[in-house]
């Protein structure tokens, strides 16, 4: 059985078909979120649903990381255009 694996900034992400997914650190400085992302990974493995705990710190952490965005993007809406460009084609 082949293996997926993919490297992110904060970690490496292992999957096996139908057995596991294992997240190993990279780096040091992200060991709370890569604890998360693996209590995730074993919830969705295992079809039960994820600690509540757990998925208020992931939820907290990305509302964190959308006001960021929000901060140094602003609000983009481009859908509306994008939806109607395609319409007018």
């Amino acid at each position: 059985m082949r293996c997926f694996e993919r490297t992110h900034s904060i970690g490496k992400v292992s999957i096996f078909p139908a057995k596991s997914i294992t997240i190993m650190s990279i780096d040091n400085r992200q060991n709370d979120v890569l604890s998360d992302m693996q209590a995730v990974a074993d919830a969705v493995a295992a079809r039960r649903p994820v600690d509540p705990e757990v998925a208020a710190r992931v939820l907290e952490r990305s509302r964190t990381v959308q006001e960021k965005l929000h901060k140094k993007f602003g609000v983009r809406e481009i859908a509306v255009d994008l939806i109607r460009s395609v319409r007018d084609e």
